[in-house]
C-alpha cells in the first residue's frame, strides 16, 4: 500500500501487463488509481496472521471501498466458502490459509468455488 503508485509504474512496464494495489482504507482506495485491481483487506481476521490487530472491514466495509475503488475489487483476508457468498461485490478472492490449511486443501478449493458459482469472477488475460 505504502509502495509506487500505479500510475507511476505503468510507464514502465510492457502492454498488458497488470498492476494490483492493496486497498486498506479509503485514502488507499483512492490512491488505486491506475490499477487493474485492487485487493482489499482484512475484510475478515486472517487466519495467516493471527496477530494482526488491524480491524475487519466486514462486508459493509468491504462494499464501500469496492464502490469507491477505480477497478475491480478481490477480497483478502479470512476468505471463507460461508463468507464469500456474503460479499456480493467482489470480484474475485485471494485466500491462503482457508485452502493450504485445510485438511484437504482440494477439497477446500472446491469448495470455495462453488460458493462462488454463477458468479462473475475476474480471470487474468
Amino acid at each position: 500500500a505504502h509502495g509506487p503508485a500505479p500510475m507511476d509504474v505503468r510507464p514502465h512496464l510492457p502492454a498488458g501487463r497488470w498492476i494490483s494495489a492493496a486497498v486498506h482504507d479509503m485514502a488507499e482506495a483512492r490512491a488505486a488509481r491506475g490499477a487493474d485491481l485492487a485487493l482489499v483487506s482484512p475484510v475478515f481476521a486472517p487466519g495467516s496472521k493471527p496477530g494482526d490487530t488491524r480491524p475487519s472491514l466486514g462486508p459493509e466495509g468491504f462494499s464501500a471501498l469496492a464502490a469507491a475503488l477505480p477497478c475491480p475489487a478481490l477480497a483478502l483476508g479470512g476468505i471463507t466458502p460461508a463468507r464469500a457468498v456474503t460479499l456480493p461485490d467482489a470480484a474475485g478472492f485471494a485466500v491462503i490459509s482457508s485452502v493450504l490449511e485445510a485438511d484437504d486443501p482440494t477439497a477446500a478449493a472446491r469448495s470455495l468455488l462453488a460458493a462462488c458459482a454463477g458468479r462473475a469472477m475476474l480471470r487474468t488475460p
